[in-house]
């Protein structure tokens, strides 16, 4: 995002090309209005690209989503998930998106107070299915009722999907601590709808995690999900998450090491590559 009056862009390259010139130019993506925000970018198992941005401010102001079933080269219009402006809030923010194998769509964002403020009021959730091989390729996904999964205070939500089970990830603004919640969509009791409370896992603290700098990194691997971040000291953190191999999933002791004051910031993101 950026440009002259805050558009979203996409470019592509094929990966081989990544480290080099290969990129195509920018293609300015279609927004119900200028000042869009934190695009996130995610891709089913028919190659059904999504792109899902917040319009954080002003009479348009929402969470938005524009697919492509050619690799970009055409874009559906902007689809409105969540009309911010008609629910009364003043502002939306730091949007996550998680995209399952059969097209289901999972966004995230934060509730914001006026802009300066910097007082997040909490975390919103909802899911989408994408209807792959639908006859029409611009048919309009139908989209769950926000549920809330953090209360005020809470911000920097992250999303990931793995075999069923949907994972939230979030900190607590004050003191930089990590926090989880998840669905188990493997278990018997996984037929209670995601938009429903009863089908999350109570929040739990991500032990040893706090003094955070803001955003911490989340990648994938498999079944294993890996936490990396930097505190606000400059000390790097990581742990891990194994739900194939533990009887009672959980997050592993976090590992820190220190590199010098010089390191300062968040991770804006943590990849992993699954084995081949």
């Amino acid at each position: 995002s950026g440009g002259e009056a805050g558009q979203i862009f996409y470019s592509r390259a094929k990966a081989a090309e990544a480290s080099t010139v290969g990129w195509s130019a920018p293609q300015e993506l279609p927004a119900p209005a200028l000042a869009a925000d934190w695009p996130q970018l995610g891709v089913d198992a028919s190659g059904r690209l999504t792109v899902a941005y917040v319009v954080p401010i002003n009479e348009e102001r929402g969470v938005y989503v524009v697919q492509t079933q050619d690799s970009g080269e055409t874009w559906s219009p902007p689809e409105q998930v969540f009309d911010a402006a008609g629910a009364g809030w003043a502002m939306v923010d730091h949007l996550a998106l998680a995209v399952a194998f059969d097209g289901t769509l999972h966004l995230a964002w934060a509730k914001a107070g006026m802009p300066g403020t910097n007082a997040a009021q909490g975390i919103y959730y909802t899911s989408s299915i994408a209807s792959i091989g639908a006859p029409d390729p611009q048919a309009v996904p139908t989209w769950s009722q926000p549920i809330r999964l953090a209360e005020t205070g809470f911000d920097w939500p992250q999303l990931l999907w793995v075999r069923g089970d949907v994972h939230l990830l979030y900190a607590r603004q004050g003191d930089g601590t990590l926090w989880h919640r998840w669905i188990d969509g493997r278990s018997p009791s996984s037929s209670t709808p995601r938009e429903n409370l009863a089908a999350w896992k109570p929040a739990a603290r991500v032990p040893g995690w706090q003094n955070m700098a803001l955003p911490v990194g989340l990648g994938l691997a498999g079944e294993t999900l890996y936490l990396a971040g930097i505190d606000r000291s400059g000390a790097p953190y990581y742990a891990t998450w194994e739900h194939a191999t533990a009887e009672a999933p959980r997050w592993s002791q976090a590992e820190t090491f220190w590199l010098g004051p010089e390191v300062v910031g968040g991770l804006g993101a943590a990849a992993a590559a699954a084995p081949l």
